[in-house]
């Protein structure tokens, strides 16, 4: 840390001291700091200007994952919007009572001419079908 060689991150525990462990982790970020002030090991290199903006994008990126591990980066399709023939595993997941399963039935069942072709895939019936045809753009 004082080096300039470590950054303060993950679990931390109680040191063998008796330090509790959110003071340690204070203290960590404390020496992180330090070395950053004093532009030490790979702080040296560390564009300052560009450091907002790069920080900005990776909290961007961790928002989107986290979103998409919560269950809600869920994509939303309008009507008439969604080849099923070039459609993603998660487009399709998108459609009313598709699921992971059914999304990948539908990708090994492609091509389809006209979406009464998806009444060929195990588990889509008539109910199915109506339920996602208005989300449809013809194959």
């Amino acid at each position: 840390m004082k080096r300039g060689l470590a950054r303060a991150f993950g679990v931390c525990r109680e040191k063998p001291s008796g330090t509790p462990a959110a003071e340690w982790k204070e203290q960590l970020r404390d020496l992180e700091l330090l070395a950053a002030k004093k532009a030490t090991g790979a702080w040296r290199h560390t564009d300052w200007e560009a450091l907002p903006k790069e920080r900005q994008i990776a909290r961007e990126e961790e928002a989107e994952i986290q979103a998409v591990m919560r269950g809600g980066g869920k994509i939303e399709i309008e009507e008439g919007q969604l080849n099923v023939n070039a459609a993603s595993r998660d487009e399709l997941m998108a459609l009313p009572g598709i699921g992971e399963v059914m999304a990948l039935r539908i990708i090994e069942g492609r091509p389809y001419k006209k979406p009464e072709d998806l009444l060929s895939v195990p588990g889509i019936g008539e109910k199915s079908l109506e339920k996602i045809r208005p989300f449809l753009d013809s194959p």
